[in-house]
């Protein structure tokens, strides 16, 4: 399913670097404002609700481009009140409160006509002190990464000791809450009042008085006999000797993480990792990527189900986007889209550094690229022989094992090909 948020490095509370996200004052937006002159659109118009201590908020609600050039509206608003949005160009945008600097947000496509009826929740925050120290009494490192599961979706940033101590900034309900300490330093303890944050969530109530401290204390020493657990489950299609590999689901980094555990599917495809540590965790099928994200492991048994229809395989590729001097373009936001022909589901695959890879149950596909901004144009995509400009893709029944590779090439107004688009075509691995 395409994925209805985007998943920033949103950095929360005593965060630095890239953005920071308080109650009362919220980081400035680093696009520009609109309606632009000259783009005619619609109106997209709905009204916020309120939940139990959100009475009297203040916040901006705010419509937010995917793709194509930056727009971004905005709106004051408080519980209750409306907001409406003028001139709105076509496309797919992300609606939000900035409070949650899109981590909850609402997927909006405009089209030809008013948009209206939307809705936005204000949900409780609470402002969290964080402290954080070495238990031999040096000084901190500067940046110590952290992610959290927020409202279903990651979020990833760095404590930044060097910049005060500023709030972690979290919402009512369960959190989990993982550090990942630089090179050299582990976690000692990491503690929400007399909460064990290695061994449960952060667990806000509602109507919770005043937030606990966060205090991680890191240490030199590698620890010894941490508790570890085991992640059990099946996948679907009951397939025998499939391969799954649990992997630190680390979305900072621009590779992946090398698997913590690994095992193969029995005959009725149950498989069982051992000796898992707490931490948050993907799912792979090799070579397919992130089969099943969000595996928060804490210090209980978790079980997993990986959907997976029979016959299903892989589909994926690295995407490249350069110029014929091998210039790299930077990263780009978009997705790629396999439309069923046969019926009216769509599977989706966000495009990210290491390109897409996902599982295909077999079929014809219409395949779409989606969401590319408007500076860059597909130059080529295919499938062997196969054009999927022109021509669906099919998928065999098969194996996961097997993989369709897709060639994806895009160049970019900034960086225009030179010579034509087959002397720029990226290698697929």
């Amino acid at each position: 399913m395409l994925m209805s948020r985007r998943l920033f490095c949103v950095l929360l509370g005593i965060l630095g670097g890239v953005a920071s996200v308080g109650i009362s004052d919220v980081g400035a937006q680093s696009v520009r404002l609109a309606p632009e002159p000259g783009v005619m659109g619609v109106r997209v118009s709905g009204r916020t609700v309120a939940s139990p201590g959100t009475e009297g908020f203040d916040d901006v609600a705010q419509l937010m481009a995917r793709g194509g050039p930056p727009r971004v509206f905005q709106a004051s608003v408080r519980p209750g009140q409306a907001f409406v949005f003028d001139n709105v160009p076509p496309g797919t945008y992300s609606l939000s409160l900035r409070r949650y600097n899109g981590f909850k947000s609402v997927e909006v496509v405009v089209r030809r006509e008013p948009v209206r009826n939307l809705s936005l929740t204000f949900e409780r925050m609470f402002e969290l002190p964080v402290t954080v120290t070495v238990d031999d009494g040096t000084a901190r490192p500067g940046l110590i990464g952290f992610r959290a599961l927020i409202l279903g979706e990651v979020l990833q940033g760095f404590l930044n000791t060097q910049q005060g101590q500023r709030p972690l900034i979290l919402p009512a309900g369960k959190t989990p809450f993982f550090v990942n300490p630089p090179n050299g330093y582990y976690v000692a303890s990491l503690r929400a009042g007399n909460v064990d944050l290695t061994r449960q969530p952060i667990d806000l109530s509602a109507t919770l008085a005043a937030p606990p401290t966060i205090a991680l204390t890191l240490t030199k020493v590698p620890p010894t006999g941490r508790p570890t657990v085991t992640v059990s489950g099946r996948i679907t299609s009951g397939q025998p000797d499939i391969e799954v590999v649990l992997i630190d689901d680390n979305r900072m980094s621009s590779t992946f993480s090398p698997p913590v555990a690994r095992a193969v599917t029995d005959a009725s495809g149950a498989f069982t990792l051992t000796d898992v540590p707490a931490n948050l965790y993907a799912l792979h099928l090799p070579p397919a990527r992130n089969v099943v994200r969000n595996i928060v492991v804490l210090d209980e048994p978790v079980v997993v189900t990986v959907p997976l229809q029979a016959g299903s395989i892989v589909a994926g590729a690295d995407v490249l986007v350069s110029t014929a001097d091998g210039r790299r373009v930077p990263d780009w936001p978009a997705a790629i889209s396999f439309e069923a022909v046969s019926s009216s589901s769509t599977t989706a695959f966000k495009v990210e550094r290491q390109g897409f890879w996902g599982v295909l149950p077999p079929g014809s596909y219409v395949v779409r690229i989606v969401g590319l901004p408007d500076r860059f144009s597909v130059k080529a995509l295919t499938a062997g022989s196969a054009n999927l400009l022109q021509s669906p893709l099919v998928v065999p029944a098969g194996r996961p094992a097997e993989v369709i590779s897709i060639e994806l090439l895009v160049a970019s107004s900034e960086f225009p090909l030179m010579g034509g688009a087959t002397d720029a075509r990226p290698a697929v691995r």
